[in-house]
């Protein structure tokens, strides 16, 4: 690893971006790299706090919030949480992030249906947490893609098994939908490393998902040499 790098794992709802992230830090681990992990939102500070407020309904109905204002709550949690990145990477730590600024363009987006109309959004998002919160811009980012009807069955069996209620993004199925036309867009936007999570209509193996995120970060680091 050339320097301390910022990665990030995006993806579409229960395609095992929490698995994956730490499976990318054990190996980074194994390799001898200092590594911080990261995931937002944090939902157990203040700023945590009123998005998790914002998913649980209280503000209305998550799909009638306007993009720019749920994006806000997003991004003032990562900016209280900032120097702590800053801080680690400045100490020659990398940082693997599940979930970042990607993922309010990929769900907030995802409310609005006009493509270009999205892409501005994009830019908006861009402009407000790297360029006036001065957060870390990623070195690079996969994304694990997930159809979202295999989203959805995922996300209502993990409920059931952890015996708790969908969130607003996850009870919505159009948001669903929309977010992951969303993703696709970003990802083509911004060259993310894709990994298509599904063969057909079931999910990969844990372990060989993994393999092709190490493979294709081995190969991106060749390229920094």
């Amino acid at each position: 690893m050339v320097g301390p790098k910022l990665i990030v794992i995006e993806g579409s709802d229960a395609s095992g971006k929490k698995t994956q992230t730490k499976l990318l830090v054990d190996l980074l681990h194994e390799r001898r790299i200092e590594t911080l992990q990261m995931s937002f939102p944090v939902y157990d500070s203040p700023t945590g706090k009123v998005v998790s407020r914002y998913l649980a309904g209280e503000f209305g109905p998550t799909s009638s919030i306007d993009p720019k204002i749920a994006s806000t709550w997003y991004a003032l949690d990562r900016y209280a949480h900032m120097s702590h990145m800053k801080r680690s990477m400045e100490n020659g730590a990398t940082v693997v992030c599940d979930r970042y600024v990607e993922s309010n363009m990929g769900h907030q987006g995802g409310k609005i249906r006009s493509q270009q109309e999205r892409a501005e959004f994009f830019e908006w998002c861009d402009q407000l947490e790297y360029g006036t919160l001065e957060l870390i811009r990623p070195d690079i980012c996969f994304f694990l893609h997930v159809p979202w009807e295999m989203s959805y069955k995922l996300i209502k069996m993990r409920a059931l098994a952890e015996r708790r209620e969908l969130d607003g993004h996850e009870a919505d199925k159009t948001h669903l939908e929309m977010a992951e036309s969303s993703y696709l867009q970003l990802a083509e936007k911004y060259n993310w490393i894709t990994i298509e999570c599904c063969g057909g209509e079931v999910m990969r193996p844990i372990d060989d998902i993994s393999r092709e995120v190490r493979e294709k970060l081995d190969k991106w680091l060749v390229t920094l040499l």
